[in-house]
This record gives C-alpha cells, sequence and structure tokens, in this order.
C-alpha cells in the first residue's frame, strides 16, 4: 500500500490561508521543498498536518487549540488534509477536515471518504491503514531535523518505541496490562477464604493499588509535561540557532564548537571504556599472585599436566580388543578401566585447564600492566580536561553570539537556557518515577517510601499472588504467571527479529546511499540505533551520514511493514556542509516516492546544486504572507501567470522553480 499527501488547505490558522498542492512520483514529482519567511507557520504546518492524520487533534485540550489561532481577529479556522491510495492498484482518496472553534477551545473532526461522497464525524480511515498512522507510527515518518539526532541518541528510546509502534509491540504491552487487572480483580474478588490475614493482605494490596495509580499519573503528566518542553526546546533551538546564524560565520562556527564538545564527549566514552576493560583483569591484583600462579602452571607444565584424557581409555573400550600392554580386554579389565577413568580429566576439561595457563603465561609475560593502567587513567584524566574545555569554549561562544544580539535575541539565548534546566529537572523526576527496584521487606508497609510506579507495580503483583496462594487460587496463580511468561517471552523474540530484521534492511539502504568508502553502518540495534563499522562503535557519524542513516532507517521500517508513506521533513539538512548537502541532493529523488521538506536558508547553498543535478521534477513551493515586509516578493509573483501562483486573503502560495530559486525567505 502506497500513501501520498495530495493536499493541505489552511484557513484562519497561524499559518497563511492557503491551497497547498503536492505531487509525487507517480504524478510527476518525488521531491516536494517548501521554504517560507520566518514566524510564516512551517511548524504549524507539520503539528497539524501530524496531529490531523493520527487523529490525536481530537483529544488536544482547549489551550493548546487556542494556540493555533491565526492573528487575526477571527474566531473559527479549518484545516484539511487529502491522502490519495493505492492499495494493489485500487486507487482511492480520503479527505480529514479540522474545523476550529477558538472561543471555546474545541475541534470538529470530520472524514470524507472519496470525492462523492459526503461528511461523515470523527476519524474514519481506511480498516488497512488505521493501524499504520497512530501517533507512535506517524512520528517515523513525520518529523523535525532533531528527530535524526533521537534515533542514535543512547540517553533515547526512539528506534525501539518506532518498532514497537509500527508492528504491534506496543499493542502487547497493552494486552498484558489488562491481563495483570483482570487477574488482581480475581484474586481480590474471589476469595472464599475468610481470615484476618487474607483481609489485611487485601486491605495492604488496595493501598498499593492506590499509591501505583498515583504514581502512574505523575509520571504520565511529568510525560506530558517533558514532550511539550522537548518540543519548546527544538523551537528555541532553532530561534537561537537563526540568531547564530545571521552573525559572521556563525553557523559555521557553531557547528565546530558543536561538534568539538561531541568528538570530546566520545573520546571521553572510549577512555572509560578502556579503563574498565583492563580493571576486570584479576591479574592486576597483585602481582604477587600472578608470579604465584605461573609458579602452579610449571609445575603442571613438569608433570606433563594436564595431559592423561579419559577420552583415550573411553575409544580403546570401545573400538579396541586388546588393552594398550597387549592383553585381552576382557569384561573384568573394562570394569576396572571405566571405574577408575573418572579420576581423569575429560576433554572439556583440559580445554579449559589449558586456556588458564594461557591466560597465566600472557599475565605474566604482560607483567607491566600495572604501568599500562597507570597510563590509560592518565589519558582518561586527559580526555576529561579535554571536554571540560571544549564545553567552555562552546559556552564562551554562546555568550558571545548573545552579546552580539539585540535585547529581543537575548532573551532566546536565556530562555533557551532556562528551559534546558527545566528538561533536566523533568528528566530526573521520570527516571525517579520509573526506577526498575523491587521494595524490601521492611518497606512493603510505608507506602510512601516507594517512588517509582514500576516498583508499585512490582508489589501489586507480588501481593495478588501471595494473596492468590492464601485464598486457595494457586491454579489461578500458576496459570497467570504462564501466561505472562509466554507472551512476554513471544514479545521479547518477536521484537528482537524484527529490530535484527530492520537493521540489516537499514545497513542495506545506508549502502545504496552513501559514496562508497563511507564507513558507517549500524552495529547494534538496542534501544537506539548504534553506529560503528567493522565492530567497532562509534556515538554518531558526520551531519550527512547521520541524516543517510535516519531516512534509510524510516525506509526500512516502511518496507518491512510492507506500506509507503512520505517523508516530511523540517530542517532536513540541519549540521551538513556544502560538498554532502550537494551529494544528498542528488540522493534524495531516489529515497522516497514522495519527500516533503520544508527548506530553510542555510540548507540551500549546496543542496539546490545537487537537486539539479540529479535531473528529477521537483515541486518548489514558496509560502508568505501578504504584508509590508513581504512587499518585494508581491511585486515579483504578481508579475507571473497567474497558474503559477495562489492568493488569498493573507497569503501567497508561489509554484514557480525561477522565483524559489532566486529568493531567500528565512534562516530558521
Amino acid at each position: 500500500m502506497k500513501v501520498s499527501i495530495n493536499q493541505i488547505i489552511t484557513e484562519g490558522l497561524r499559518c497563511p490561508n492557503s491551497i497547498i498542492n503536492f505531487k509525487d512520483r507517480d504524478s510527476g514529482a518525488a521531491l516536494n521543498l517548501l521554504q517560507m519567511p520566518n514566524a510564516t507557520g512551517k511548524t504549524t504546518i507539520i503539528k497539524l498536518l501530524a496531529a490531523t492524520l493520527s487523529g490525536q487533534i481530537r483529544n488536544w485540550s482547549p489551550n493548546k487549540i487556542k494556540s493555533f489561532k491565526s492573528r487575526d481577529n477571527i474566531f473559527d479556522g479549518e484545516f484539511s488534509l487529502t491522502l490519495s491510495i493505492d492499495a494493489n492498484n485500487n486507487f482511492s482518496e480520503i479527505k480529514f477536515i479540522v474545523r476550529f472553534d477558538f472561543e471555546h477551545g474545541k475541534v470538529d473532526f470530520n472524514t470524507k471518504r472519496s470525492q462523492e461522497a459526503g461528511e461523515e464525524h470523527g476519524w474514519h480511515p481506511p480498516r488497512e491503514l488505521r493501524q499504520y498512522i497512530t501517533e507512535g507510527c506517524v512520528d517515523v515518518f513525520c518529523f523535525r531535523g532533531d528527530k535524526v539526532q533521537d534515533l542514535i541518541d543512547k540517553h533515547k528510546e526512539d528506534a525501539e518505541v518506532t518498532i514497537k509502534a509500527f508492528f504491534g509491540i506496543s499493542d502487547i504491552d497493552s494486552f498484558l496490562q489488562e491481563i495483570k487487572t483482570h487477574f488482581r480483580n480475581t484474586v481480590a474478588q474471589g476469595s472464599s477464604v475468610n481470615n484476618r490475614a487474607v483481609e489485611s493482605k487485601k486491605i495492604l494490596l488496595g493501598q498499593w493499588e492506590e499509591r501505583f495509580k498515583l504514581l502512574k499519573g505523575k509520571f504520565d503528566d511529568k510525560t506530558t509535561e517533558k514532550t511539550r518542553v522537548e518540543n519548546e526546546l527544538k523551537d528555541m533551538k532553532e530561534a537561537r540557532g537563526g540568531v547564530i546564524a545571521a552573525q559572521e560565520n556563525g553557523a559555521i562556527n557553531q557547528l565546530a564548537h558543536s561538534k568539538a564538545v561531541k568528538d570530546a564527549e566520545m573520546n571521553v566514552q572510549n577512555s572509560s571504556f578502556e579503563c574498565w576493560s583492563a580493571l576486570k583483569d584479576p591479574f592486576l591484583i597483585s602481582t604477587k599472585l600472578t608470579e604465584n600462579l605461573y609458579l602452579i602452571r610449571g609445575i603442571l607444565e613438569k608433570m606433563k599436566l594436564p595431559g592423561g584424557s579419559r577420552t583415550f581409555f573411553e575409544e580403546m573400550i570401545e573400538k579396541d580388543e586388546n588393552c594398550i600392554c597387549g592383553d585381552e580386554l576382557t569384561e573384568a579389565k573394562i570394569s576396572h578401566i571405566q571405574a577408575s577413568i573418572e579420576s581423569y580429566l575429560g576433554n572439556d576439561e583440559i580445554n579449559i585447564v589449558n586456556q588458564i595457563k594461557e591466560e597465566i603465561k600472557i599475565a605474566h609475560n604482560n607483567h607491566n600492566n600495572g604501568d599500562n593502567l597507570k597510563s590509560l587513567f592518565s589519558d582518561l584524566k586527559k580526555s576529561v580536561t579535554a571536554r571540560d574545555l571544549a564545553r567552555i569554549d562552546e559556552l564562551e561562544f554562546l555568550q558571545d553570539a548573545k552579546d552580539q544580539s539585540g535585547t529581543e535575541n537575548r532573551e532566546i539565548f536565556d530562555n533557551y537556557k532556562a528551559k534546558g534546566i527545566e528538561d533536566d529537572q523533568l528528566e530526573r523526576a521520570l527516571k525517579t518515577l520509573s526506577k526498575d527496584y523491587k521494595v524490601s521487606a521492611p518497606n512493603q508497609s510505608n507506602l510512601k517510601s516507594c517512588n517509582s510506579y514500576i516498583a508499585a507495580e512490582g508489589m501489586i503483583t507480588q501481593l495478588s499472588n501471595e494473596l492468590g496462594v492464601m485464598s486457595n487460587m494457586v491454579h489461578d496463580v500458576e496459570a497467570n504467571a504462564l501466561l505472562n511468561k509466554v507472551i512476554l517471552s513471544a514479545r521479547k523474540n518477536s521484537l528482537e527479529k524484527i529490530k535484527d530484521r530492520v537493521k540489516i534492511l537499514t545497513n542495506e539502504k545506508i549502502l545504496e546511499s552513501l559514496p562508497a568508502g563511507s564507513e558507517i553502518e549500524i552495529n547494534k540495534f538496542e534501544k537506539y540505533l548504534q553506529l560503528g563499522w567493522n565492530g567497532a562503535e562509534q556515538e554518531e557519524g558526520s551531519g550527512a551520514q547521520n541524516i543517510i542513516v535516519a531516512y534509510s532507517f524510516v525506509r526500512a521500517v516502511l518496507e518491512e511493514a510492507a506500506i509507503e508513506f512520505p517523508l516530511i521533513v523540517d530542517h532536513p539538512f540541519t549540521n551538513v556542509d556544502f560538498p554532502n548537502r550537494r551529494y544528498l541532493g542528488s540522493k534524495l529523488t531516489t529515497l522516497m516516492h514522495q519527500f516533503i521538506g520544508f527548506l530553510i536558508d542555510t540548507e540551500r547553498e549546496g543542496f539546490l546544486q545537487g537537486v539539479n543535478e540529479s535531473g528529477e521534477s521537483v515541486r518548489y513551493l514558496s509560502l508568505f504572507r501578504i504584508e509590508e515586509q513581504n512587499k518585494v516578493f508581491i511585486d515579483k509573483i504578481e508579475k507571473l501567470e497567474e497558474k503559477l501562483y495562489f492568493k488569498s486573503s493573507n497569503g501567497i502560495l508561489c509554484y514557480d522553480k525561477k522565483f524559489f530559486i532566486e529568493n531567500k525567505m528565512g534562516k530558521y
């Protein structure tokens, strides 16, 4: 199944009123590039598109809905999204229409299943499409530039969350939760035993259930808040980047400082790993230990041990008629040999002992390991110092950039810093609320000492099992444990197999997309994509490599799910140098059947040349408001043929390639 975006209509929203028509490969252009001046509504369009497609816009709060209101004094608005669907050459079209009531903070969601059909209230995508346009799935192919980093960040789980969303693993988690709830209710309500111990256990179970609800509610609230803060941070980072890019060599210097910090942090990580690996060597405990072990090894060598293997005697009994002395192997002799050979080492034991001997020899020959360890710790100390200096240099650069800015722009730097502190605080709170540990026996009656919903849920499971046993429901307890074990095992195996398959597919697509000799691949697929080459790990690649990895991952996920979606990206080439932007521009049209990129000025140079060199047809779109500061654009467009632009009450959309190439719109 192939899904394309045909049209977006906006009216009465934070972006200009417009009708934007897109193309895909079948209709003449796989690549759609949209440029807009600062504060015109790029982010607004992407957020509305994603939330409408997934239907999540129906769950928005009144305040969030009101935040999308146009700057004009109006009380309603509309956003519509038209999709074309090709299911085995059966073509259809579906349209989602969202009408905004800004006065009351409400939306009215309607679906039109075909051009001929009327509107139906609610979100009604085709059944075969529904599972692929949940919020988690839409985030896979509709993302901002930061998503690239999130997939390879070892502190995040976006890559694994993608797999869970697209292949139904998240549904298994929901199913397991329902089983747990049903079992707890069965145990709590189904007991025929009535004594003080059982009643006390029920009361304690009820208290832990209330504690769990409280902590889980806090976790969900903090998670929602964290998502909001992260999105605000992204917006602020883009705004700060735009201010810096406006300064002389600002973007280049910022990229250099950012790279220096990341490289220094990677060196600390590598040095730490080397030190930790060295500390695992037991021979570093003391030189005397190594000397004594080497002495024992010498004695074993002198005695030719372990040299006698019982395998020799076992084979002799089985295959030979005579003993090694020449006498016939009688039943009595065979019985005697069989009774004696247990004292000899078997092949497995011999291999182990020989390995130990070899390790002792290596350790003795490398008697200066202690000096080597000192050297490793010295290198670690140097790398930590270098990292700290790189961070200081970056902070000084940002402070200088702030000092060169106007009063309004300085607030952008301050707000970003404050929002970063808020984000860190939320991160710590979420870690506390989701810490995985077992509540100790003394604290099982002290519920307030538990601040993790996972630990609280563990207590509920434990108490439910104990209550089941006390209530003569042992069979139910065992059946529930077996069912959970089977489902968890199937879930784990399925997740690992899908991740392995997606890793292979992603690496194939990386190989297709990058120039020959590019040493980057996915080494391991954990909760994130661990990059590296030939077994050696690295934190990240170049800007271009990271982008290709992200786009290849999206393509692999969609291919494995047997569905095609457009790739919709805000800032598609952030942190990519000129030569690589040019290369990516020449390759981009081959990656997806439809690519919609919201381009900024700093990404144009190099990229547009590459796109032109590809020879592919491209849809160029320029969207801006009708206002005095854009008069120069308006004058140029009104000289074009009318079919090359669309003019609304407050905005103009231009489809002219020449206008797009010759006019820059905004830095961020």
